[in-house]
């Protein structure tokens, strides 16, 4: 069975509701949008989610301001790259619905009861897909994304655009976990974690929306930290972020260098921009001025 995170989100979602954005001065703890000054180019930095671009409608008009203003734009990676589909070996693994108890068990069923395609299955699923299910609860379908928008904008202006990180390279970071292995390490204990959350913060994936949308960059970083010690992992974590990291540092550096443009707008995974061994840090101790703008 191949699993696709886009149809999970999609079946867990929540009806959108577009909220006004919160009056914050931009800071580090208050944006998605970065200028850098590398010698005499500069750049707007982008920390994109994948999150639905009608729930972010300040993000997009920001980010297409930025896009009139600049003179080219620098990718992470080609948003078609493609890497090889996750599957789940049902003869080998066990339904995590046989470890659980009665109580965890029915708390579940209560939450996927919600959505009759899933909660029929409740008992079939396995601990990744459980896990990812819970962790998407609430989200907004994310197609047209917010970074897929923008992404248009610069398009219909004919921005030149330069791949930070090439697909061969792409492909040699994608780094899945053996499933078999990883489904018996989520237990009950990571469930009831979890579910404990949920009661905390409600929807998992609403809250990470939410979050987006009031540009918590940092509060995401430790939130999805947190959420990863206990051993949850989602897909888009099968490439590896410490060799991904030091790739684009030196790619970004390097193309902002060499810009003739001038200017840049570049899209880089949120995740990878903030906290301690992010590339905000990075770039400023190498001695380049790092802004927080929007």
């Amino acid at each position: 069975m191949q699993i696709d995170r886009r149809k999970l989100l999609a079946l867990m979602a929540a009806t959108a509701v577009v909220s006004p954005r919160a009056a914050y001065a931009a800071d580090d703890e208050h944006a998605l949008f970065w200028r850098v000054k590398v010698g005499d180019n500069s750049g707007i930095l982008f920390g994109y989610e994948r999150i639905a671009a009608l729930r972010v409608p300040d993000v997009v008009k920001d980010g297409d301001r930025f896009i009139d203003e600049t003179k080219g734009v620098l990718q992470d990676l080609s948003p078609v790259v493609k890497f090889p589909p996750i599957q789940i070996d049902r003869k080998q693994v066990v339904p995590l619905s046989k470890t659980l108890s009665k109580p965890v068990l029915n708390e579940l069923r209560d939450v996927f009861a919600k959505v009759p395609q899933i909660g029929e299955m409740t008992n079939l699923l396995s601990g990744f897909e459980t896990t990812t299910l819970l962790m998407g609860e609430g989200q907004t379908p994310s197609t047209p994304s917010v970074g897929g928008v923008i992404a248009d904008h610069a398009r219909t202006l004919t921005r030149p655009t330069t791949q930070l990180i090439s697909d061969t390279e792409a492909q040699s970071l994608w780094n899945p976990p053996d499933i078999v292995a990883l489904n018996k390490s989520i237990d009950e204990s990571t469930i009831k974690y979890l579910l404990d959350l949920r009661r905390q913060v409600g929807p998992i994936g609403a809250h990470l929306e939410k979050l987006y949308l009031d540009r918590k960059g940092e509060e995401i970083n430790r939130f999805t930290a947190d959420i990863r010690k206990h051993g949850i992992v989602s897909p888009s974590s099968f490439l590896s972020e410490e060799k991904m990291r030091p790739l684009l540092f030196d790619s970004l550096v390097k193309n902002l260098s060499a810009n003739a443009a001038g200017s840049a707008f570049v899209f880089l995974p949120l995740g990878l921009l903030t906290g301690a061994d992010g590339l905000l840090v990075k770039l400023r101790a190498a001695g380049h001025t790092v802004t927080a703008v929007a």
